[in-house]
């Protein structure tokens, strides 16, 4: 079955510095469910094109976006919940989302 969902209840986010020339990310959502990490959201620097999304050999998916997505999907963790990412391994599309469906206007006074 080519298409992974992927629930998770908490996450940490790691900045990442260093004088690596190779090192095109600079920040990483964990996506955890429990204390086992199963989704890296990672965001690479201005500039470069995101890799292919993969699952790494430790099962953790790897979905990549430009770092101008950090602030919309940070928002998205921080305020919506449920929440999952989808990863279909024969086309390497990936993406978040809310786990259930939300009244419209909810934010309305």
């Amino acid at each position: 079955m080519p298409t992974l969902t992927i629930n998770f209840d908490s996450y940490r986010i790691r900045h990442d510095a260093g004088p690596l020339a190779s090192q095109n990310y600079v920040a990483v959502i964990e996506c955890l469910a429990g204390l086992a990490e199963v989704v890296n959201l990672i965001f690479m620097k201005e500039g470069i094109t995101p890799p292919q999304n993969v699952k790494a050999a430790n099962g953790v998916v790897l979905l990549y976006f430009p770092v101008s997505r950090f602030n919309d999907i940070l928002n998205t963790i921080r305020y919506e919940k449920p929440l999952r990412c989808v990863f279909n391994s024969d086309s390497f599309w990936g993406y978040l989302e809310t786990n259930s469906s939300e009244p419209t206007g909810e934010q309305e006074g």
